[in-house]
């Protein structure tokens, strides 16, 4: 069994929970994330606005390339593997080349 999951009920929900967004995100024909179900359950078009503001305002201080990656769900064969948050970033962060910049100062 997964090591992060203390009980199979915490994994199946975890499951439920990312085949529902699957499913409801199936009916949404944009690629656009921010209007998928669970994207618009946490964050709003005002709190997506602040991110980008204080990513921009923060860039000025110093010489990294921040990158905010977000994520509504998973595919669910990466939550049966045991994929963690950290590896998950990891891999996200690589596939977007966060570190391929012009001075390789990703963040």
């Amino acid at each position: 069994m997964i090591n992060q999951y203390k009980n199979k009920k915490t994994l199946i929900l975890r499951i439920w929970n990312h085949t529902l967004e699957s499913v409801l995100s199936f009916f949404y024909f944009s690629q656009n994330k921010p209007k998928s179900y669970r994207f618009k359950k946490y964050f709003s078009t005002e709190d997506l606005e602040k991110i980008e503001s204080a990513v921009s305002k923060s860039e000025i201080l110093h010489k990294g390339e921040i990158k905010v990656i977000l994520e509504s769900s998973l595919p669910i064969f990466k939550i049966i593997k045991g994929l963690t948050t950290k590896q998950r970033a990891e891999e996200l962060f690589s596939q977007k080349r966060v570190w391929d910049t012009e001075e390789n100062t990703g963040i």
